[in-house]
């Protein structure tokens, strides 16, 4: 391969990249959850794939194309929300615990029994645990 071309082929997926990543954010503020973790996949297979298949290549034909940041060695991102984030949540916590607490002191345990359906205030309960758990070890699905 002519090493202009294989620059020009770089260059096209590198912004084909930036705008698969921004179009990955537009869709994430901007539709359901489940809009975003299908986006989210296909951004990753997108990437994955033109990396694997295409660039890995380009870069081991003409090692000197390849960017100085994909020869650094692999570490985890640190994982934290933001401060906005994490008030929000906290906002959050403060008022499940209140409204948990009213339960607590307003229903009496068999009327509560009776009354809510499911699995009732204890799996609430334990779903407010949860967040408080992530509000104190944030993490992504892989």
């Amino acid at each position: 391969m002519d090493r202009a071309v294989a620059e020009e082929i770089i260059a096209e997926l590198r912004k084909a990249s930036d705008l698969c990543e921004a179009s990955l954010r537009t869709v994430m503020s901007n539709e359901t959850p489940g809009h975003a973790k299908v986006m989210r996949n296909l951004v990753g297979q997108f990437m994955g794939n033109a990396y694997l298949n295409v660039l890995a290549p380009l870069w081991k034909t003409f090692p000197d194309l390849e960017p100085p940041e994909m020869r650094q060695p692999y570490s985890e991102p640190a994982i934290d929300l933001s401060p906005a984030s994490r008030e929000a949540i906290r906002a959050f916590l403060r008022q499940a615990h209140s409204a948990l607490e009213l339960i607590e002191r307003a229903v009496p345990q068999a009327e509560q029994d009776d009354t809510f359906q499911h699995g009732g205030v204890p799996e609430v309960e334990e779903k407010v645990a949860a967040i408080e758990s992530f509000l104190d070890n944030p993490r992504v699905t892989k």
